[in-house]
């Protein structure tokens, strides 16, 4: 069978490395089937620009953020190709599985990790192997009738799983290069979708297959600075110890990131950088304990050790937050904009919260009248935008929240330039060592920036979103999706 997986576009200037569907692919390819992959961020292409692979099935790796991107590719789809067979998944469809079922366009909802429910629907509709049924993490239409199949078991056993298909892409094009090293979390902060994805479980890639992973993509590919993404990755505090000694064993020359959600030790923070680690991912969140214990997301004081264990080993964190969430005051956000001060002003990234389906919070921010649900899928495409840019779920006054936003722009390769200037000055050595390692990381600095100036997404006052005001293009309103008949509008 001819599959083709699809990321629609996004909205902001980079896309992320699509680790998701290349071990999608990479199982689907493993079963005899022949696969695409077509990244929209990287270039765009219409559904007649794939007549010379002939798709019989298209999947779709749907987020809240590209519902709009995603209605539209499946529309033209549908009109090319009269016999495909549309199927959805990933975050949004999981989350709402019965409501994008209503649409005409969409044939299938995979819900839940998509590996094996997918390639059990391409059996079916290939070789009429099975019932639809019996497959399950499927959800799909009787006639009439929305079907949810029973769900399918978490998979706990990674390591089963081959490498993921990075031949279907070009690796150098991707601003980050990652690999997953779990899924799931233990963790079941009140905002994160993950909470619902993966309910609660928790599978990790051993630390060996994370570092032949690392270690083929650098060889194979010429990657030499990774991101290692799933939250357990600081978690596990054994693997990753394990981890750190097998890399230190290869002697790579590699350099790597990763998220970081729990508390990191001095003993761990020295292993990770001899064995490579250069910067991390810190997602703080807020500097408010109070906003934290609603997020169920642990203590400042915790994220504060970890960040100086971090930095003492030379190892550069940039802090997630996030602000504008129900019941925030504005004494609430000025205790994050001191704890960012109180850190030495480091590196950060600042984004508006947005409530995901299925979230706690989601499901608060309804309750509270605060959310509206969107009664067709259509409703959701201006839905991620209008909540990062225009709505205010908190107390905190717009104002403080935009002038925040604004010294964020304005100081963001600044601010990163003097912290490490002040925390690792041996790293500007690099320029002379390793100039190719330098540049990269300069060049990867600009690519952010630039992002941070202009994602349309990253606050009201984005320089996207004042050129989009001033060509006339309301960032808030509803898109035109475009139709294929009445029926199916």
């Amino acid at each position: 069978m001819r599959i083709l997986l699809s990321i629609p576009l996004r909205d902001g200037m980079y896309t992320k490395f699509p680790d998701e569907l290349l071990s999608i692919a990479a199982v689907l390819e493993k079963g005899g089937h022949k696969v695409m992959l077509h990244d929209a961020n990287l270039g765009d292409r219409t559904a007649e620009s794939f007549a010379d692979f002939n798709p019989d099935l298209v999947g779709f790796s749907v987020s809240t953020g590209c519902i709009a991107d995603s209605i539209k590719k499946a529309l033209e789809f549908k009109k090319v190709y009269p016999n495909i067979k549309t199927v959805w998944g990933f975050r949004h469809p999981s989350a709402l599985p019965e409501q994008t079922l209503q649409e005409e366009y969409v044939d299938y909802v995979v819900i839940g990790a998509g590996e094996y429910t997918l390639l059990e629907l391409a059996a079916y509709l290939e070789n009429g192997e099975g019932q639809l049924s019996e497959i399950k993490g499927l959800a799909w239409k009787n006639g009439q009738d929305i079907v949810i199949n029973e769900p399918r078991p978490f998979l706990k056993a990674l390591d089963e799983l081959p490498d993921p298909a990075w031949h279907l892409v070009d690796p150098k094009k991707y601003w980050d290069v990652s690999i997953i090293t779990s899924r799931g979390c233990p963790y079941t902060c009140t905002f994160c979708a993950d909470a619902s994805f993966y309910k609660g479980n928790v599978a990790d890639l051993s630390a060996e297959r994370i570092a032949a992973q690392s270690e083929r993509i650098h060889k194979e590919s010429g990657v030499n600075y990774l991101m290692y993404t799933g939250d357990n990755f600081g978690i596990n505090r054994e693997r990753l110890h394990k981890f750190c000694r097998i890399m230190i064993g290869k002697k790579l020359r590699l350099k790597w990131n990763c998220q970081i959600s729990g508390t990191i030790d001095e003993e761990t923070a020295k292993l990770m950088a001899r064995a490579g680690c250069t910067a991390v991912i810190l997602g703080a969140e807020s500097g408010s304990q109070k906003i934290l214990d609603l997020l169920t997301k642990g203590n400042v004081q915790e994220f504060e050790k970890t960040f100086w264990n971090l930095v003492r080993q030379r190892i550069i964190p940039t802090l997630f937050i996030q602000y504008g969430f129900p019941t925030e005051t504005a004494a609430d956000f000025q205790e994050t904009l001191n704890f960012i001060k109180r850190l030495d002003n480091p590196p950060y990234l600042f984004m508006k919260f947005v409530p995901y389906p299925k979230t706690v919070l989601f499901d608060r921010c309804v309750a509270e009248k605060l959310v509206s649900v969107p009664e067709r899928l259509a409703g959701w495409s201006t839905f991620q935008l209008h909540y990062a840019t225009a709505a205010n779920l908190s107390q905190v006054p717009v104002k403080m929240m935009d002038d925040a936003l604004a010294s964020f722009r304005a100081t963001f390769a600044t601010r990163r330039f003097r912290f490490m200037l002040r925390h690792n000055p041996a790293y500007f050595i690099t320029a002379i060592r390793e100039p190719g390692q330098f540049f990269g990381s300069l060049s990867y600095l600009i690519k952010n920036y630039l992002n941070a100036l202009f994602d349309s997404a990253n606050g009201r006052e984005s320089w996207l979103v004042k050129f989009q005001r001033v060509i006339g293009r309301n960032p808030g309103k509803k898109r035109i999706i475009p139709k294929l008949t009445p029926k199916e509008t």
